[in-house]
């Protein structure tokens, strides 16, 4: 019996992604399959804090719905990007699971993950623009017309920033389209480091671009617009052409 006990657990370490972590989030225990798929081995993740795997590019607000659940023993079921030992950004489909002793306290998390990477990948494709890695207009069509129907229900705003990068037919012509490309990218990254968490930058199509602002009032919406301005007309492309930008800003209500 013995025998066989240990067998099943060996099939299922192998080919289950499971982790146990105390109330704080240190690992306990990890199957060989979760320690593989982060490139650990399992002595350098036991008694780390589980945080080391995040890549720490998701949203706080996933965060702190998963610990608002679990604390409340709930069971948390989500999609998380993790990063490996080598740096590698790993997608995964986890659910938590508080563990409660017989006073129906919370003594540890198991938590089971699933491998998605691919799937995100591909999801990639279709959202992204292929040059500025930023999302499509296709993407920011849908996300958009999602957020005005919850807008509706609610008494917030968000705002809409239209940038259009200037005189840029000018600047391929001078420099080439291959700098005209690096514009685009300089932009793209320039908007993605500087808006906030929640909100989202995409490619409108050619030089512009669209911000979606959440929940803001104008006055913070031209302040944000103004601080992308500066910063895009503060960067250099190749280390020496300098480019401006053009700014239109909405609130929807």
């Amino acid at each position: 019996l013995n025998s066989i006990l240990e067998s099943q657990q060996e099939v299922m370490d192998k080919n289950i992604m499971m982790v146990r972590t105390n109330i704080e989030g240190g690992i306990i225990d990890a199957s060989s399959l979760f320690c593989e798929f982060h490139e650990y081995e399992k002595e350098d993740l036991v008694d780390k804090n589980i945080s080391i795997l995040c890549s720490k590019k998701l949203p706080k607000s996933i965060y702190q719905d998963m610990w608002g659940k679990i604390l409340n023993k709930e069971t948390w079921s989500g999609e998380f990007e993790n990063t490996t030992k080598s740096g590698i950004l790993k997608w995964a489909q986890v659910k938590i699971n508080p563990i409660l002793n017989n006073d129906g306290d919370i003594v540890e998390f198991s938590a089971f993950y699933h491998d998605i990477t691919n799937k995100k990948l591909l999801e990639e494709l279709y959202i992204r623009d292929p040059l500025t890695k930023i999302y499509n207009r296709a993407y920011f069509d849908k996300v958009m017309g999602n957020i005005v129907e919850r807008q509706r229900k609610s008494d917030s705003s968000f705002a809409l920033v239209m940038l259009d990068i200037d005189n840029f037919k000018s600047i391929n012509d001078t420099y080439g389209h291959q700098v005209g490309d690096e514009a685009l990218k300089s932009a793209a990254s320039t908007l993605n480091k500087l808006i906030r968490g929640d909100d989202i930058a995409a490619r409108w199509g050619g030089e512009e671009f669209i911000i979606m602002l959440k929940n803001i009032s104008l006055d913070d919406a031209l302040k944000i617009s103004q601080k992308l301005r500066m910063a895009i007309e503060n960067t250099k492309i190749l280390d020496s052409i300098t480019i401006t930008g053009s700014f239109g800003v909405t609130l929807y209500k």
